[in-house]
Order: C-alpha cells, then structure tokens, then sequence
C-alpha cells in the first residue's frame, strides 16, 4: 500500500492531553513546521449559542462546534446542560460523519413538550477515530436519539451522543495525517503506521508524534512489527536546545544494541521528520543514545527504509495468449517458457520467475530463472497471480481460493509453506492477493470485497493477521488490488463508472481514476511506486500515470494479465 501523499488526522482529545502532559513543545519554541497540513492554521472561532435558538439548530450547531477543539471542546459543551457538559466523554471515539446531516422532531405533542424534546439526528458515517489516531472506516447510516431540556429558557442537550461527532471537511481542516515508523520484525526495515493527530498548534506536532511512538503500534500491525522505544518515557518535553536541534530526552529504554539503538533514533527521526525540519538529538537518562551519531535527520534514516521501486530498465510484463511478453515493446521474454501460461510474477531483481501455467487436472506453479523453471508440488484448479515477498526468496499464492501458500524459491527444490489465513478465507474465496513491497502488508479480494491484513510471523509459522475490511464509498464489487506504495492500493471494481481506484492504506480516501478510453469491465491491475497503473479491460492493457490521467493503450489485445516485477 502507498499513498504519496495524503492528509492526517488523530484522536482529539487524548492527544492533546498526551502532548499537554508529557510530550509537548512549549508553544513559544520555534520549530520549522513541515507544510503538508492541508487544514487551516488557526484554531476556528466558534461563539457562544445565541439565545433563542430552536431545538434543532442546537443539534445542529453542537455538531458545527465540534471543529474548535479548545478547553476540553468547549464550543461544543456550550450546547449541553450544565450536567451534561461535566459528564460527556469527548474522549471516546470520534465519529467522521459526512458534511450534510440532518435533523428532526419527535415527541411535539408529549404533555412536557415545553420542557423537554427529543430530535433525531440522521447522518451517514464514514469512520472512527480512536484514541490513539487510527481512523477505521466504517460506512454506515446513523441515526442519533437526542434529549434536549429548557436550561435558564434556552433550549440545551441533556444527553448528547458518546464522544464528537466531526464532520469530514472540519476533520480533514483540524487533523493531519501522520506515517509512525516501527520496525518490520523479521528485518531491520521500517513500516509506516497510519496515525491522525491534531494539527494544532504546529509547536506541539512533534510532541504529539515522539508521545504515539512510545506507545504500541496500531492494531493493523499487531504481531507483524516491533516498537524499538517500547518502555521508554519522556524525562521533559520535546523542545528545542540553544543550538536549535530539537531534543528528545527519555528513560526507561530497556538494553539495547547497537543496531537496536539506531533503529531506535531511526524511528523517532522518521516519525518526527513528518511534522518538522529540524535535527533530532536523542538522549537517554542524559547520555546521547547513539554516540556516533549524536543527532539524527529524516535522510538518515533512508538505510533503514525499503525501495518501493523497480529498477528503471526493468520493464513490466503481461501475459497474453499464453505467452510472456514485455510491456511496450511485446517482445517475449528470454528463455524457455512453458505453454499455456495463465499468470506470472517477476522477482524484484529481475533473476527469478515464478509462473502458473495450465496443465491437465488444473493450474501448476513453476519457480526459478527463465529457462529453468522448476515444477512446484502444487496442483489446484486455479491458482492467484504469484507474488514474491521482499528480501526473502518468498512466492505466494492462492490455491483453489481457499488456501494461501507460500513457496520457498531457493536453488533446491521449491519447498511449499502453508500460511495461515483463516482470518481471511472465513470470510469467502479468495481471488486475488497481493503483498506490500515491504513484505508486510497484505490486499485481497475476499468474496469481491477489499480486505487488508499484515503479515505475522517467519518461516513454517507465517500467517496473515489483523484482517479487516476496507468499504468503498459505494457499494461495489471488487476484482483486483495491487500496492502503489506501503500506505496506497490500488483497486479495480466491477463497475463502469468507477472501474479503478486509489485507496488509502486506512480507506479515509477513495480517489476514483478518470475512465476515459477505458472499455469496462477491468479484469486485471498492477501498480509499483513511480511507474503507471496498468489495467486491463476488454480491448487490452492501458495506463494512466496519476488517477486525473487520461488512460493511454499499451497493448492491444483481450485476456491479457499485467504484472510488475515483486
């Protein structure tokens, strides 16, 4: 999954009491705020209710507050009674609802109408925001039952709904999005997490992100990474020195080597470098924690971070009429290849091939260098576009629907790995699966639906964990998926007005492609980090460079199945 560029946001309250507490900047430091927030610089203005408003526009204002997020949301605790203001949780859950809602009366007519009202507040979900910034989408109509009661002669909520309700666009101007780095836990490599903060005021930004990292990862990732800051604490703030480097002064870190400790600054570098451009000093119990390098910035950390990109001279492929070709030029591939070949996948290096052809009684999976494939001891009636997994000699592949596999491609016979995704296959046949180019992510269409997962576990234990569904703005049937990055896929549908889309790695943003030139409906799609979507529909393969482009034609031809290297 990978997104270049999306905005952010995280959990309210909770964060601006974890910057307040014990990770905040002083509001009078200087820092060189990264500009990537697409939100409004200042704090909205939100006045006090004014008197003699109506039940329903009392609703409908404490929703319209909830953009001001000072003083424990005082704007909006203004519209409740004064009992309520005192016990209403605006720490729970913050509901993403969309911009337009809508509200009515119930009960005009009850003997203590002139007291007490209740309106229905009808609004269509888009998500959830936890306490920690993870945003999870969850589409859904919501009606609201709320209580209002005279205070003082005016019209005031006595019980409001469980935590804030936040329109999306006040959302996406009050929150920013955050990529929190932790550690793939089979290799020293860094995996973005998804998180939201708040994104004011800018001097706490970097507090708010060093107070996320020494928490646990997401949910997402549960199993599949490891946090290196793991039982560190905060001694002071995050605040600049005199010598303008900001300085993250901790204790509390369990023992750790010397790459453990690189990987350690490497995170909070990464993590800080999100929401500023300044020099980051690590020190622990006032000693420096890597004392060969006493400070650290985010292009440091580029060693520690994996190529999402195929090597430029490496063309992509597709397969048609049984044939390997390459895309563009339609040469075939050299070496000798099998008939009949239905899918093909192509090591990142170029090297090593792993090709699913048909044979009598099904679908095979060959493994190996072009020319000397080696039969794999895997016969299914149908069998996924293989994948190779980064770094590790990995195929994988979805035998018959049902069953993941992961194949060792090494130069001894194929070995075949069951992987454990029941979390997956309970939910239906599985027809596509594709990994992140980290080796950690996992999409698939499970009974045409996107559904995104991790990757836990090494070896004979490898399975595919914290599986959950990502819902597109309209219902749709899903056909294909690929990465575009670690925190962007790329979806193709059954649809014809929306045949293709971005998706962002926590479905807050669904980016419809342009469809002009396109023929629906799209069979296949392949995507890699700086090469253009391919996708293809009746007439052939074609591709666009970014989701406003026009689709150009690569190749002509129907059936044909694109792939990029990984």
């Amino acid at each position: 999954m990978r997104v270049r560029a999306l905005t952010a946001l995280a959990a309210m309250a909770v964060l601006a009491t974890l910057a307040a507490a014990c990770a905040s900047i002083p509001e009078s430091t200087p820092v060189k705020v990264v500009d990537e927030n697409r939100g409004v610089a200042q704090e909205p203005t939100v006045g006090a209710p004014p008197a003699g408003l109506d039940e329903l526009s009392v609703v409908r204002r404490f929703v319209e507050a909830g953009v001001s997020h000072t003083d424990s949301h005082k704007s909006a605790r203004s519209y409740l009674t004064a009992e309520a203001a005192k016990t209403w949780n605006d720490a729970d859950e913050i509901s993403i609802v969309e911009d337009q809602f809508d509200t009515s009366p119930m009960d005009q007519s009850a003997p203590d109408a002139d007291r007490r009202r209740k309106v229905v507040l009808r609004t269509r979900q888009l998500g959830r925001l936890n306490q920690e910034g993870v945003f999870r989408s969850d589409r859904r109509e919501v009606p609201y039952d709320i209580t209002l009661t005279k205070e003082g002669g005016e019209w005031r909520i006595a019980k409001p709904p469980a935590g804030l309700l936040l329109r999306i666009t006040d959302f996406r101007s009050t929150y920013r999005v955050v990529d929190l780095p932790y550690v793939d836990a089979t290799s020293n490599v860094l995996v973005k997490d998804r998180r939201w903060i708040l994104n004011r005021p800018a001097s706490a930004l970097p507090g708010r992100v060093v107070g996320l990292l020494l928490g646990d990862p997401s949910p997402d990732l549960t199993g599949a990474v490891i946090n290196e800051l793991r039982g560190a604490r905060l001694l002071t703030n995050v605040a600049q020195a005199a010598d303008n480097v900001l300085t993250v002064n901790l204790t509390g870190l369990q023992q750790l080597n010397e790459t453990q400790r690189e990987l350690a600054a490497a995170q909070l570098a990464r993590g800080v470098g999100e929401v500023v451009d300044q020099p980051v000093r690590i020190l622990v119990d006032g000693d420096v924690l890597t004392p060969r390098q006493p400070q650290w910035r985010r292009e440091d950390v580029k060693r520690f971070e994996p190529s999402f990109e195929v090597p430029a001279d490496l063309p992509a492929l597709v397969v048609a009429d049984g044939r390997v070709v390459q895309i563009g030029s339609d040469l075939p591939v050299d070496g000798s290849w099998l008939p009949n070949v239905v899918s093909v996948g192509q090591s990142t290096d170029s090297r090593k091939f792993a090709v699913v052809a048909a044979e009598p009684g099904g679908q095979r999976l060959w493994v190996g260098p072009a020319g000397a494939l080696k039969p794999v001891p895997l016969l299914a009636p149908t069998l996924s576009k293989p994948n190779w997994r980064r770094g590790r000699g990995e195929v994988w592949v979805v035998a018959g629907g049902d069953r993941v596999v992961s194949v060792l491609a090494g130069d001894d016979v194929p070995v075949v790995q069951p992987v454990d995704a029941s979390e997956l296959t309970r939910q239906g046949r599985v027809t596509a699966l594709r990994l992140s180019r980290d080796g950690v992510w996992v999409a698939a269409i499970v009974n045409n639906t996107l559904v995104l997962g991790s990757v836990v576990g090494s070896g004979t234990g490898l399975s595919i964990r914290n599986v959950h569904t990502l819902a597109p703005p309209n219902p749709t049937q899903m056909v294909d998926v690929d990465f575009l990055g670690s925190d962007v896929v790329v979806a193709a549908t059954a649809s014809r007005d929306t045949p293709v889309y971005e998706v962002s790695i926590d479905a807050q943003s669904w980016r419809p492609f342009d469809t002009s030139n396109l023929t629906p409906p799209i069979s296949g799609i392949a995507a890699v980090s700086g090469r253009p979507v391919l996708v293809a529909d009746q007439y052939g393969v074609w591709s666009a460079l970014t989701a406003a482009s026009v689709w150009q034609s690569t190749r002509r031809g129907a059936n044909a199945v694109p792939v990029y290297p990984g």
